[in-house]
């Protein structure tokens, strides 16, 4: 009995030393599912017609919304591109910038991605005026 008080007092003792610990039995927390993207139904014309009327009230409507829109190159750099549909511009920054050593200026391509922000137009650096534009991240083609 003695025995078992020795023992009992010197795990005690280095339990609260912090020598000895018991195990953590609580579960890991598991990371949350994604949330799958709201591809976004409207067309182009109607975007620019509701960024038209009220640029912040388009901004909540459409931000953070999926679009996937098909476009003739028009600008390629560093860290995105724009491709041009009708008089729409879609300013285009993609999930992996190498895809951008992989396209050419005047090619069409499809271009899926999540509205960051729709707005006026304004005038490029080629001084092309483009009356309506959307910003789009995260963007694959």
């Amino acid at each position: 009995m003695k025995t078992i008080k020795i023992a009992v007092s010197i795990f005690v003792l280095l339990f609260v030393s912090g020598c000895v610990t018991l195990p953590d039995l609580t579960p890991t927390p598991r990371e949350p599912e994604p949330t799958p993207l709201v591809m976004e139904t409207d067309s182009l014309a109607q975007i620019c017609k509701e960024v038209k009327t009220n640029e912040l009230r388009a901004n909540d409507r459409y931000e953070g919304k999926g679009l996937t829109v098909k476009g003739k190159i028009s600008i390629i750099e560093h860290d995105r591109l724009q491709i041009d549909v009708g008089k729409v511009f879609i300013a285009v920054y993609p999930k992996n910038k190498q895809a951008l050593k992989h396209v050419s200026m005047g090619q069409t391509i499809t271009v899926t991605g999540v509205i960051e922000s729709v707005f006026l137009g304004y005038y490029d650096y080629t001084l092309k005026y483009n009356p309506c534009g959307i910003r789009l991240k995260d963007a694959t083609f």
